[in-house]
């Protein structure tokens, strides 16, 4: 395998520094200094006008600091490439292919990357669509058949007239190491980068505030060195049928996969803590060899369960920059305001509605069909079992159904990605009563 550090980084409001009050937009221009769209996004969000201002979002100064420092971990470089220049070799523990790329006039050193993430099927399918294939290959330990056929690919594309090219997102290590993380189009892909993602909501919701009487901190931070969620929380909380709720503003950004900069509504159910529950379930993932990162809270203190729609489902999107989209057309767009009111607004209505909707017995099937639908090669895969064994018979009540919720939620603590899709799971069995997603967002 490769020597790739993989790392998923994290800290909520309770590491923030008391006197991180919030930082000036000047200060926030760290985040963009690099950014081929430097002059574009100065102008289209008419940084001049507001430079000195302060955006007053507690934790936003931790929120800079540990974007750059991330950003500083590995070098990206974007190279082009045709599918007949590249090399490929098995690696050392037969697991993946290592490709050799050749020197360039943008990057003059031959090298050779190993794939990281998703890296190695996404090359599988947009470059010879056989992903499916060629993991199954793999799986059952035939990969120099996968070699064999990449070289016979290699022939054919040769022979034709068609252009095999892209571009391919590489990471550099301080050692010299390369990793290829995706490929992207060479003619449609527009980096917004982490820290571009940041400083436009950063300087968003400091407009959002200016119009409104909200206020914002940084709830918490999901990160590495590809991609981003952050959780800005409006102070206040308000009572539903299912308990006490916050609502917050997501800013999801994957530099690499579809939707680019994404904002979107969440809330976060507050549920009694429950430490029995805690440690009976560290313990168990202790026994199953499942790694785990026991969270400790003040007794008799609260959990937030982040409950979120998909992004497929349009009518809860608050607004999104997708990779191929010009910043001088899209960074205009980041007026919030409006559209986060109505966001709220939706969900509340939603939450409201989960008692008069679907019965407990209803809310239960849906969780045990949709657990039993799991694929093993999920995110959520390594803890489907863990979470089918926690599901009781019968949920009579709400505190039982919050109960359910909160062991499923601490048994997928120790995974980012699982807690996501755990997340949009939650958000379906309690408020889904039709097809799911691909609905028109409302003017």
């Amino acid at each position: 395998m490769s020597d790739f550090q993989y790392k998923n980084n994290k800290f909520t409001s309770k590491d923030i520094d008391a006197q991180d009050t919030g930082v000036t937009i000047k200060e926030a221009l760290l985040l963009i200094r690099d950014s081929e769209y430097y002059d574009d996004i100065y102008a289209a969000l008419k940084v001049g006008e507001i430079i000195n201002e302060t955006v007053a979002i507690p934790g936003a100064r931790m929120l800079i600091s540990c974007v750059d420092a991330e950003s500083k971990r590995y070098t990206k470089v974007d190279v082009s490439k045709k599918y007949e220049d590249l090399q490929f070799e098995i690696s050392d523990d037969e697991s993946v292919i290592n490709i050799a790329f050749p020197s360039s006039d943008n990057y003059p050193v031959a090298f050779t990357a190993s794939p990281i993430y998703s890296a190695q099927t996404d090359f599988f399918e947009n470059s010879c669509s056989m992903s499916k294939y060629a993991n199954k290959l793999i799986r059952r330990e035939r990969i120099d058949v996968v070699l064999e056929n990449l070289e016979s690919i290699r022939s054919i594309y040769t022979e034709g007239k068609d252009t095999h090219e892209y571009k391919y997102r590489l990471l550099k290590d301080s050692k010299g190491n390369h990793f290829f993380r995706a490929t992207t189009s060479i003619t449609h892909y527009k980096d917004y980068n982490i820290g571009l993602s940041v400083f436009v909501a950063l300087v968003a919701l400091y407009r959002h505030m200016q119009a409104t009487t909200d206020k914002f901190v940084v709830n918490r931070c999901e990160y590495n060195e590809s991609s981003i969620r952050v959780y800005f929380e409006k102070l206040g909380k308000r009572s539903t049928p299912i308990g006490e709720v916050k609502y917050l503003v997501e800013l999801n950004n994957s530099e690499i996969k579809e939707g680019a900069v994404r904002f979107s509504g969440v809330c976060a159910i507050l549920i009694e803590d429950n430490k029995a529950d805690r440690d009976a379930i560290h313990k168990e993932k202790i026994h199953l060899g499942i790694e785990t990162d026991y969270e400790e809270y003040e007794e008799g203190g609260k959990r937030e369960l982040l409950v979120k729609p998909r992004p497929t489902n349009l009518r809860y999107s608050i607004q999104g920059i997708k990779h191929n989209v010009n910043p001088k057309k899209a960074i205009p767009s980041m007026i919030l305001a409006s559209k986060i009111q109505k966001n709220e607004a939706k969900i509340y209505d939603d939450l409201a509605s989960i008692g008069e909707a679907r019965s407990f017995s209803a809310i239960r099937k849906s969780i045990v069909d949709k657990v039993k639908r799991i694929q093993k090669e999920s995110e959520l895969g390594e803890f489907k079992s863990s979470m089918q064994k926690e599901i009781p018979e019968a949920i009579e009540n709400y505190h039982e159904l919050l109960r359910l919720l909160n062991r499923l939620d601490l048994i997928a603590s120790s995974s980012l990605d699982a807690k996501e899709q755990l997340r949009y799971l939650f958000y379906e069995a309690l408020i889904e009563r039709r097809n799911l997603g691909f609905e028109q967002p409302e003017e």
